[in-house]
Protein backbone atom coordinates (compact mmCIF):
# COMPACT_ATOMS: atom_id res chain seq x y z
CA UNK A 1 0.00 0.00 0.00
CA UNK A 2 2.57 2.74 0.58
CA UNK A 3 4.54 2.19 -2.70
CA UNK A 4 0.55 2.76 -4.40
CA UNK A 5 0.45 5.63 -2.10
CA UNK A 6 3.72 7.09 -3.22
CA UNK A 7 3.18 6.06 -7.20
CA UNK A 8 -0.05 7.69 -6.96
CA UNK A 9 1.61 11.39 -5.38
CA UNK A 10 4.51 11.35 -8.22
CA UNK A 11 1.61 10.96 -10.76
CA UNK A 12 -0.10 13.94 -9.09
CA UNK A 13 3.06 16.27 -8.79
CA UNK A 14 5.39 15.29 -11.83
CA UNK A 15 3.16 16.26 -14.89
CA UNK A 16 6.11 15.32 -17.23
CA UNK A 17 6.72 11.60 -15.76
CA UNK A 18 3.05 11.48 -15.91
CA UNK A 19 3.04 11.98 -19.07
CA UNK A 20 5.96 10.25 -19.99
CA UNK A 21 5.21 7.30 -18.72
CA UNK A 22 1.66 7.71 -19.98
CA UNK A 23 2.54 7.72 -23.31
CA UNK A 24 4.93 4.65 -22.89
CA UNK A 25 1.97 2.59 -21.10
CA UNK A 26 -0.07 3.74 -23.91
CA UNK A 27 2.61 2.66 -26.58
CA UNK A 28 2.87 -0.58 -24.37
CA UNK A 29 -0.71 -1.36 -24.65
CA UNK A 30 -0.96 -0.74 -28.30
CA UNK A 31 2.42 -2.71 -28.88
CA UNK A 32 0.28 -5.70 -27.19
CA UNK A 33 -2.75 -5.14 -28.73
CA UNK A 34 -1.18 -5.38 -32.08
CA UNK A 35 0.51 -8.44 -30.93
CA UNK A 36 -2.56 -10.49 -30.02
CA UNK A 37 -4.16 -9.06 -33.08
CA UNK A 38 -1.54 -10.19 -35.53
CA UNK A 39 0.47 -13.80 -36.16
CA UNK A 40 4.08 -13.89 -37.21
CA UNK A 41 5.13 -14.34 -41.05
CA UNK A 42 4.97 -18.00 -41.42
CA UNK A 43 1.42 -18.80 -39.87
CA UNK A 44 0.42 -15.58 -41.76
CA UNK A 45 1.23 -16.98 -45.04
CA UNK A 46 -0.66 -20.61 -44.29
CA UNK A 47 -3.89 -18.97 -42.11
CA UNK A 48 -6.65 -17.72 -44.48
CA UNK A 49 -7.21 -14.71 -42.60
CA UNK A 50 -6.05 -12.93 -40.03
CA UNK A 51 -7.45 -10.57 -36.53
CA UNK A 52 -8.14 -6.97 -36.93
CA UNK A 53 -10.15 -4.59 -34.94
CA UNK A 54 -12.67 -1.97 -35.21
CA UNK A 55 -14.38 0.46 -32.78
CA UNK A 56 -17.66 -1.23 -34.41
CA UNK A 57 -16.99 -4.92 -34.24
CA UNK A 58 -14.13 -5.33 -31.69
CA UNK A 59 -11.45 -7.88 -33.06
CA UNK A 60 -12.87 -9.75 -36.07
CA UNK A 61 -11.70 -11.88 -38.70
CA UNK A 62 -10.62 -10.69 -42.36
CA UNK A 63 -9.27 -12.73 -45.47
CA UNK A 64 -5.73 -13.00 -46.09
CA UNK A 65 -6.16 -13.56 -49.77
CA UNK A 66 -9.40 -13.86 -52.25
CA UNK A 67 -10.62 -16.88 -51.12
CA UNK A 68 -13.08 -19.29 -53.34
CA UNK A 69 -16.24 -20.53 -52.34
CA UNK A 70 -15.72 -23.86 -49.98
CA UNK A 71 -12.25 -22.97 -48.63
CA UNK A 72 -12.37 -24.13 -45.30
CA UNK A 73 -11.53 -21.53 -42.65
CA UNK A 74 -11.64 -23.00 -39.34
CA UNK A 75 -11.98 -26.84 -37.98
CA UNK A 76 -11.46 -26.89 -34.38
CA UNK A 77 -13.29 -28.45 -31.25
CA UNK A 78 -14.92 -26.25 -28.71
CA UNK A 79 -13.49 -25.09 -25.15
CA UNK A 80 -16.72 -25.77 -23.38
CA UNK A 81 -19.98 -27.48 -23.87
CA UNK A 82 -23.09 -27.19 -21.87
CA UNK A 83 -26.60 -27.31 -21.35
CA UNK A 84 -28.22 -23.73 -22.84
CA UNK A 85 -29.55 -21.78 -20.23
CA UNK A 86 -33.71 -22.02 -21.21
CA UNK A 87 -33.30 -25.95 -21.79
CA UNK A 88 -34.77 -28.55 -20.15
CA UNK A 89 -32.58 -30.66 -17.45
CA UNK A 90 -30.37 -32.73 -19.75
CA UNK A 91 -27.83 -35.72 -18.86
CA UNK A 92 -24.04 -33.35 -18.65
CA UNK A 93 -22.58 -36.20 -20.26
CA UNK A 94 -24.46 -36.96 -23.22
CA UNK A 95 -26.67 -33.84 -23.04
CA UNK A 96 -29.65 -36.05 -23.58
CA UNK A 97 -33.23 -34.93 -21.54
CA UNK A 98 -33.50 -35.69 -17.86
CA UNK A 99 -36.19 -35.00 -15.41
CA UNK A 100 -34.49 -34.84 -11.87
CA UNK A 101 -38.03 -34.57 -10.46
CA UNK A 102 -38.08 -36.39 -6.68
CA UNK A 103 -41.40 -38.70 -8.04
CA UNK A 104 -39.41 -39.14 -10.95
CA UNK A 105 -39.41 -42.87 -11.81
CA UNK A 106 -35.65 -44.39 -11.59
CA UNK A 107 -33.70 -47.20 -12.50
CA UNK A 108 -34.04 -49.81 -9.46
CA UNK A 109 -29.92 -50.44 -9.93
CA UNK A 110 -28.89 -47.29 -10.05
CA UNK A 111 -31.21 -44.80 -9.40
CA UNK A 112 -30.78 -43.09 -12.28
CA UNK A 113 -33.78 -40.94 -13.86
CA UNK A 114 -35.40 -42.84 -16.78
CA UNK A 115 -38.49 -43.32 -18.06
CA UNK A 116 -41.78 -44.58 -16.04
CA UNK A 117 -42.75 -48.38 -17.72
CA UNK A 118 -46.25 -47.25 -17.70
CA UNK A 119 -45.49 -43.63 -19.58
CA UNK A 120 -43.59 -45.61 -21.69
CA UNK A 121 -46.54 -47.67 -22.45
CA UNK A 122 -48.37 -45.08 -23.25
CA UNK A 123 -45.59 -43.33 -25.68
CA UNK A 124 -45.42 -46.68 -27.37
CA UNK A 125 -49.23 -46.70 -28.39
CA UNK A 126 -48.65 -43.06 -30.04
CA UNK A 127 -48.97 -42.77 -34.02
CA UNK A 128 -45.32 -43.20 -35.17
CA UNK A 129 -46.62 -42.92 -39.35
CA UNK A 130 -43.78 -45.65 -39.41
CA UNK A 131 -45.18 -46.88 -42.94
CA UNK A 132 -45.13 -43.52 -44.29
CA UNK A 133 -42.14 -42.81 -43.23
CA UNK A 134 -41.05 -46.47 -44.70
CA UNK A 135 -41.93 -44.54 -48.44
CA UNK A 136 -38.94 -42.01 -48.17
CA UNK A 137 -36.23 -44.61 -48.84
CA UNK A 138 -33.68 -41.89 -48.62
CA UNK A 139 -34.18 -41.02 -44.96
CA UNK A 140 -35.74 -44.62 -44.42
CA UNK A 141 -32.26 -45.89 -45.26
CA UNK A 142 -30.45 -43.48 -43.32
CA UNK A 143 -32.46 -43.96 -39.73
CA UNK A 144 -31.19 -47.98 -40.62
CA UNK A 145 -27.48 -47.38 -40.79
CA UNK A 146 -27.22 -44.59 -38.52
CA UNK A 147 -29.83 -45.17 -35.69
CA UNK A 148 -30.98 -49.00 -35.56
CA UNK A 149 -27.84 -50.49 -36.66
CA UNK A 150 -26.18 -48.49 -34.20
CA UNK A 151 -28.14 -49.41 -31.28
CA UNK A 152 -28.61 -52.67 -31.86
CA UNK A 153 -24.99 -53.63 -32.87
CA UNK A 154 -22.62 -50.85 -31.18
CA UNK A 155 -24.80 -50.42 -28.07
CA UNK A 156 -25.54 -54.40 -28.24
CA UNK A 157 -29.59 -53.92 -27.74
CA UNK A 158 -30.21 -56.66 -29.33
CA UNK A 159 -33.25 -57.12 -27.90
CA UNK A 160 -34.61 -54.13 -29.47
CA UNK A 161 -36.80 -54.63 -32.44
CA UNK A 162 -35.71 -52.87 -35.88
CA UNK A 163 -39.78 -51.68 -36.20
CA UNK A 164 -39.43 -50.45 -32.18
CA UNK A 165 -36.43 -48.30 -32.92
CA UNK A 166 -37.84 -46.79 -36.02
CA UNK A 167 -41.10 -45.92 -33.80
CA UNK A 168 -39.20 -44.53 -30.62
CA UNK A 169 -36.63 -42.51 -32.63
CA UNK A 170 -34.44 -39.92 -31.68
CA UNK A 171 -34.66 -37.15 -28.95
CA UNK A 172 -32.37 -33.81 -29.59
CA UNK A 173 -31.52 -30.93 -27.82
CA UNK A 174 -30.00 -28.08 -28.11
CA UNK A 175 -26.48 -26.63 -26.43
CA UNK A 176 -24.16 -24.22 -26.24
CA UNK A 177 -20.06 -24.26 -27.20
CA UNK A 178 -17.59 -22.30 -27.44
CA UNK A 179 -14.96 -22.49 -29.78
CA UNK A 180 -11.19 -20.78 -29.63
CA UNK A 181 -11.31 -19.27 -32.62
CA UNK A 182 -14.62 -19.42 -34.42
CA UNK A 183 -16.15 -16.90 -31.91
CA UNK A 184 -13.95 -13.93 -33.70
CA UNK A 185 -15.96 -13.79 -36.82
CA UNK A 186 -18.61 -10.65 -37.00
CA UNK A 187 -22.37 -11.05 -37.45
CA UNK A 188 -23.49 -9.86 -41.03
CA UNK A 189 -27.63 -11.05 -41.83
CA UNK A 190 -26.28 -12.21 -45.69
CA UNK A 191 -23.00 -13.77 -44.72
CA UNK A 192 -19.78 -15.14 -46.29
CA UNK A 193 -19.86 -18.42 -44.21
CA UNK A 194 -21.20 -21.24 -43.69
CA UNK A 195 -20.78 -23.85 -40.82
CA UNK A 196 -21.25 -27.41 -40.42
CA UNK A 197 -20.93 -29.14 -36.15
CA UNK A 198 -20.24 -32.61 -35.40
CA UNK A 199 -22.88 -33.97 -33.68
CA UNK A 200 -20.47 -36.45 -31.80
CA UNK A 201 -17.40 -34.40 -31.16
CA UNK A 202 -18.73 -31.15 -31.54
CA UNK A 203 -16.06 -29.97 -33.80
CA UNK A 204 -17.37 -27.04 -35.71
CA UNK A 205 -15.99 -26.29 -39.74
CA UNK A 206 -16.03 -23.30 -40.70
CA UNK A 207 -15.83 -22.77 -44.84
CA UNK A 208 -16.64 -20.28 -47.24
CA UNK A 209 -19.62 -19.96 -48.74
CA UNK A 210 -18.63 -17.72 -51.47
CA UNK A 211 -15.76 -15.93 -53.31
CA UNK A 212 -14.55 -13.68 -50.58
CA UNK A 213 -12.13 -10.49 -51.08
CA UNK A 214 -9.02 -10.30 -49.72
CA UNK A 215 -9.43 -7.81 -46.45
CA UNK A 216 -13.11 -8.33 -46.90
CA UNK A 217 -14.53 -9.31 -43.02
CA UNK A 218 -15.03 -13.10 -42.69
CA UNK A 219 -18.98 -13.14 -41.14
CA UNK A 220 -21.56 -15.66 -39.73
CA UNK A 221 -24.97 -15.27 -39.49
CA UNK A 222 -26.36 -15.14 -35.52
CA UNK A 223 -30.05 -14.98 -36.62
CA UNK A 224 -32.70 -17.03 -38.76
CA UNK A 225 -32.33 -16.12 -42.39
CA UNK A 226 -36.06 -16.88 -42.92
CA UNK A 227 -37.09 -14.27 -40.48
CA UNK A 228 -37.88 -10.09 -41.21
CA UNK A 229 -35.69 -7.20 -39.95
CA UNK A 230 -37.71 -6.39 -36.74
CA UNK A 231 -37.44 -9.83 -35.56
CA UNK A 232 -33.76 -10.50 -36.27
CA UNK A 233 -32.80 -7.58 -34.49
CA UNK A 234 -34.81 -8.08 -31.52
CA UNK A 235 -33.98 -11.26 -31.54
CA UNK A 236 -30.08 -10.75 -31.39
CA UNK A 237 -30.38 -7.58 -28.92
CA UNK A 238 -31.95 -10.18 -26.62
CA UNK A 239 -29.13 -12.97 -27.05
CA UNK A 240 -26.67 -10.79 -28.61
CA UNK A 241 -26.84 -7.35 -26.82
CA UNK A 242 -26.22 -5.38 -30.17
CA UNK A 243 -28.22 -3.95 -32.40
CA UNK A 244 -27.49 -5.11 -35.74
CA UNK A 245 -27.15 -2.67 -38.71
CA UNK A 246 -25.91 -4.82 -41.78
CA UNK A 247 -26.70 -3.85 -45.32
CA UNK A 248 -30.14 -6.24 -45.15
CA UNK A 249 -31.22 -4.57 -41.64
CA UNK A 250 -30.79 -1.09 -42.94
CA UNK A 251 -32.84 -1.57 -46.04
CA UNK A 252 -36.29 -1.25 -45.48
CA UNK A 253 -36.70 -3.85 -48.65
CA UNK A 254 -34.28 -6.17 -47.09
CA UNK A 255 -32.00 -6.07 -50.09
CA UNK A 256 -35.13 -6.02 -52.76
CA UNK A 257 -36.92 -9.47 -51.23
CA UNK A 258 -39.24 -7.56 -49.43
CA UNK A 259 -39.49 -9.95 -46.45
CA UNK A 260 -41.22 -7.71 -44.18
CA UNK A 261 -43.67 -6.28 -46.14
CA UNK A 262 -47.38 -6.28 -45.55
CA UNK A 263 -50.26 -5.31 -47.54
CA UNK A 264 -51.77 -2.18 -46.62
CA UNK A 265 -55.22 -2.52 -45.55
CA UNK A 266 -56.34 0.87 -46.88
CA UNK A 267 -55.21 1.29 -50.13
CA UNK A 268 -54.86 -2.61 -50.97
CA UNK A 269 -52.03 -1.67 -53.63
CA UNK A 270 -49.05 -0.11 -51.55
CA UNK A 271 -46.31 -1.94 -48.72
CA UNK A 272 -46.02 -0.94 -45.72
CA UNK A 273 -42.58 -1.43 -44.51
CA UNK A 274 -40.74 0.38 -42.00
CA UNK A 275 -39.80 3.73 -42.39
CA UNK A 276 -36.30 3.05 -40.99
CA UNK A 277 -35.51 -0.57 -39.88
CA UNK A 278 -32.63 0.66 -37.53
CA UNK A 279 -35.29 2.42 -35.67
CA UNK A 280 -36.79 -0.65 -33.57
CA UNK A 281 -40.31 1.36 -32.55
CA UNK A 282 -40.34 3.60 -35.29
CA UNK A 283 -43.35 3.92 -37.66
CA UNK A 284 -44.52 2.23 -40.65
CA UNK A 285 -45.99 3.47 -43.91
CA UNK A 286 -47.51 2.42 -46.77
CA UNK A 287 -45.48 3.64 -50.71
CA UNK A 288 -48.96 4.22 -52.07
CA UNK A 289 -50.99 6.01 -49.53
CA UNK A 290 -50.55 7.85 -46.43
CA UNK A 291 -51.55 4.86 -43.85
CA UNK A 292 -48.73 3.82 -41.32
CA UNK A 293 -48.44 1.85 -38.81
CA UNK A 294 -46.43 1.89 -35.43
CA UNK A 295 -44.30 -0.91 -34.93
CA UNK A 296 -46.01 -2.23 -31.93
CA UNK A 297 -49.31 -3.07 -33.36
CA UNK A 298 -47.14 -4.78 -36.42
CA UNK A 299 -45.25 -7.20 -34.10
CA UNK A 300 -48.55 -8.34 -32.66
CA UNK A 301 -50.34 -8.86 -36.24
CA UNK A 302 -47.01 -10.97 -36.99
CA UNK A 303 -47.09 -12.59 -33.78
CA UNK A 304 -50.95 -13.94 -34.11
CA UNK A 305 -50.12 -14.57 -37.58
CA UNK A 306 -47.30 -16.70 -36.36
CA UNK A 307 -49.11 -18.54 -33.68
CA UNK A 308 -51.65 -19.18 -37.00
CA UNK A 309 -48.46 -21.05 -38.85
CA UNK A 310 -47.26 -22.79 -35.74
CA UNK A 311 -50.76 -24.11 -34.96
CA UNK A 312 -50.49 -26.15 -38.33
CA UNK A 313 -49.56 -30.11 -38.00
CA UNK A 314 -45.63 -30.01 -39.87
CA UNK A 315 -47.12 -32.55 -42.10
CA UNK A 316 -50.66 -31.10 -42.82
CA UNK A 317 -50.16 -29.72 -46.47
CA UNK A 318 -54.24 -28.78 -46.92
CA UNK A 319 -53.71 -26.59 -43.77
CA UNK A 320 -50.44 -24.99 -44.94
CA UNK A 321 -51.83 -23.90 -48.36
CA UNK A 322 -54.93 -22.22 -46.57
CA UNK A 323 -52.63 -20.44 -44.72
CA UNK A 324 -51.19 -19.01 -47.72
CA UNK A 325 -54.98 -18.50 -49.09
CA UNK A 326 -55.85 -16.88 -45.67
CA UNK A 327 -53.00 -13.75 -45.70
CA UNK A 328 -51.68 -13.53 -49.10
CA UNK A 329 -53.87 -10.44 -48.90
CA UNK A 330 -52.44 -9.33 -45.81
CA UNK A 331 -48.59 -9.99 -46.24
CA UNK A 332 -46.85 -9.64 -49.55
CA UNK A 333 -45.54 -12.91 -51.58
CA UNK A 334 -42.35 -13.26 -50.32
CA UNK A 335 -42.83 -11.99 -46.84
CA UNK A 336 -41.06 -14.58 -44.35
CA UNK A 337 -44.05 -15.87 -42.92
CA UNK A 338 -45.23 -17.24 -46.04
CA UNK A 339 -41.93 -18.12 -46.76
CA UNK A 340 -42.04 -20.42 -44.19
CA UNK A 341 -44.48 -21.94 -44.83
CA UNK A 342 -43.62 -22.61 -48.36
CA UNK A 343 -40.34 -23.70 -47.61
CA UNK A 344 -42.30 -26.23 -45.59
CA UNK A 345 -44.44 -27.57 -48.38
CA UNK A 346 -41.60 -27.70 -50.91
CA UNK A 347 -40.08 -30.60 -48.37
CA UNK A 348 -43.26 -32.30 -47.32
CA UNK A 349 -44.85 -32.47 -50.96
CA UNK A 350 -43.73 -35.82 -52.48
CA UNK A 351 -42.83 -37.09 -48.81
CA UNK A 352 -46.68 -37.34 -47.35
CA UNK A 353 -49.10 -40.25 -47.37
CA UNK A 354 -51.30 -39.15 -50.40
CA UNK A 355 -49.03 -36.38 -51.41
CA UNK A 356 -46.16 -39.13 -52.42
CA UNK A 357 -44.58 -38.46 -56.11
CA UNK A 358 -46.36 -41.08 -57.63
CA UNK A 359 -49.79 -40.04 -55.95
CA UNK A 360 -49.32 -36.00 -56.84
CA UNK A 361 -51.42 -34.75 -59.61
CA UNK A 362 -49.24 -32.87 -62.29
CA UNK A 363 -51.11 -29.27 -60.20
CA UNK A 364 -49.65 -30.57 -57.14
CA UNK A 365 -45.99 -31.28 -58.84
CA UNK A 366 -45.96 -27.57 -60.33
CA UNK A 367 -47.23 -26.05 -57.24
CA UNK A 368 -44.34 -27.79 -55.59
CA UNK A 369 -41.69 -26.71 -58.66
CA UNK A 370 -43.56 -22.91 -58.23
CA UNK A 371 -42.75 -23.16 -54.31
CA UNK A 372 -39.00 -23.95 -54.83
CA UNK A 373 -38.26 -21.65 -57.49
CA UNK A 374 -39.31 -18.61 -55.55
CA UNK A 375 -37.58 -19.98 -52.03
CA UNK A 376 -34.49 -20.48 -54.19
CA UNK A 377 -34.58 -16.61 -55.64
CA UNK A 378 -34.54 -15.41 -52.18
CA UNK A 379 -32.21 -17.80 -50.82
CA UNK A 380 -30.01 -16.66 -53.88
CA UNK A 381 -29.84 -12.91 -52.52
CA UNK A 382 -30.20 -13.64 -48.30
CA UNK A 383 -28.30 -16.70 -48.19
CA UNK A 384 -26.27 -17.25 -51.53
CA UNK A 385 -23.35 -19.42 -52.58
CA UNK A 386 -22.80 -22.87 -50.88
CA UNK A 387 -24.95 -22.67 -48.49
CA UNK A 388 -27.26 -25.64 -46.59
CA UNK A 389 -30.46 -23.95 -47.11
CA UNK A 390 -29.48 -23.62 -50.79
CA UNK A 391 -28.47 -27.16 -51.34
CA UNK A 392 -31.60 -28.15 -49.69
CA UNK A 393 -33.75 -26.42 -51.91
CA UNK A 394 -32.03 -27.08 -55.06
CA UNK A 395 -32.32 -31.02 -54.19
CA UNK A 396 -36.29 -30.55 -53.27
CA UNK A 397 -36.79 -28.98 -56.85
CA UNK A 398 -35.11 -31.44 -59.31
CA UNK A 399 -37.42 -34.18 -58.77
CA UNK A 400 -40.90 -32.02 -60.15
CA UNK A 401 -38.61 -30.79 -62.64
CA UNK A 402 -37.46 -34.20 -63.84
CA UNK A 403 -40.79 -35.28 -63.84
CA UNK A 404 -42.81 -33.06 -65.67
CA UNK A 405 -40.23 -32.72 -67.99
CA UNK A 406 -40.42 -36.32 -68.70
CA UNK A 407 -44.23 -36.49 -68.71
CA UNK A 408 -43.90 -32.91 -71.45
CA UNK A 409 -41.76 -34.87 -73.38
CA UNK A 410 -43.55 -38.49 -73.95
CA UNK A 411 -46.71 -36.11 -74.40
CA UNK A 412 -45.22 -34.40 -77.20
CA UNK A 413 -45.68 -30.82 -75.70
CA UNK A 414 -41.71 -29.87 -75.71
CA UNK A 415 -39.28 -30.44 -78.38
CA UNK A 416 -36.07 -32.72 -77.87
CA UNK A 417 -34.00 -29.43 -77.75
CA UNK A 418 -36.09 -28.40 -75.02
CA UNK A 419 -36.18 -32.08 -73.26
CA UNK A 420 -32.20 -32.04 -73.26
CA UNK A 421 -32.31 -28.28 -72.03
CA UNK A 422 -34.40 -29.00 -68.86
CA UNK A 423 -32.15 -32.04 -68.26
CA UNK A 424 -28.91 -30.12 -67.75
CA UNK A 425 -31.10 -27.87 -65.40
CA UNK A 426 -32.00 -31.18 -63.47
CA UNK A 427 -28.29 -32.55 -63.55
CA UNK A 428 -26.85 -28.92 -62.60
CA UNK A 429 -29.38 -28.66 -59.58
CA UNK A 430 -28.36 -32.46 -58.50
CA UNK A 431 -24.42 -31.85 -58.92
CA UNK A 432 -24.68 -28.30 -56.50
CA UNK A 433 -26.72 -30.43 -53.46
CA UNK A 434 -24.51 -32.75 -53.60
CA UNK A 435 -21.81 -30.70 -53.80
CA UNK A 436 -23.17 -28.56 -50.80
CA UNK A 437 -24.79 -31.34 -48.64
CA UNK A 438 -21.83 -33.92 -48.89
CA UNK A 439 -20.23 -30.92 -46.96
CA UNK A 440 -22.62 -31.62 -44.02
CA UNK A 441 -21.39 -34.36 -40.87
CA UNK A 442 -21.64 -37.74 -42.09
CA UNK A 443 -24.90 -39.16 -40.51
CA UNK A 444 -26.63 -36.16 -40.30
CA UNK A 445 -30.48 -35.67 -42.79
CA UNK A 446 -28.77 -33.13 -45.45
CA UNK A 447 -25.28 -35.60 -45.60
CA UNK A 448 -28.32 -38.20 -46.77
CA UNK A 449 -29.84 -36.14 -49.26
CA UNK A 450 -26.35 -35.23 -50.60
CA UNK A 451 -25.70 -38.80 -51.28
CA UNK A 452 -28.83 -39.90 -53.18
CA UNK A 453 -27.94 -36.67 -54.82
CA UNK A 454 -24.69 -38.54 -56.09
CA UNK A 455 -26.77 -41.64 -56.26
CA UNK A 456 -29.10 -39.87 -58.89
CA UNK A 457 -26.52 -38.75 -60.59
CA UNK A 458 -24.09 -41.68 -61.34
CA UNK A 459 -27.79 -43.52 -62.24
CA UNK A 460 -28.01 -40.63 -65.11
CA UNK A 461 -24.29 -41.52 -65.88
CA UNK A 462 -23.17 -37.98 -64.91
Amino acid sequence: MPGRKKNHHKNNNNNRARHQRGGQQSKDKQEQQEKEQSTSPTEEKELPYRVEHSDIYGRYLVANRQLEAGETLIREEPLAIGPCVSGDPVCLGCYQPVSLQPDQYRCPGCAWPIPDPEQFALIARMESHTEERRQNAVLWRHYEEKVVQRLRGTWQLEDLEAEQVHEIGQIGVKVRTLYPSAFLLAHDCTPNTAHTDDPRSFEILLRTSRRVREREALTLSYAYTLQGTLKRRAFMHEGKLFWCCCRRCSDPRELGTDCSALVCATCRTGSVRAVDPLQQTGDWACDRCAHKMGATEVERQLDRINNDLEDIDVHDIPGLENFLLRYRDVLRPNHYLLLSAKYSLCQIYGRTEGYLLPQMTPEDIARKESYCREFLEIVDVLDPGLTRLRGLIMYELHAPVMVLTQSAFQSGQISRQEFQRRLKEVVNLLQVSRDILLMEPEGSTENAMGQAAADALSKMGC
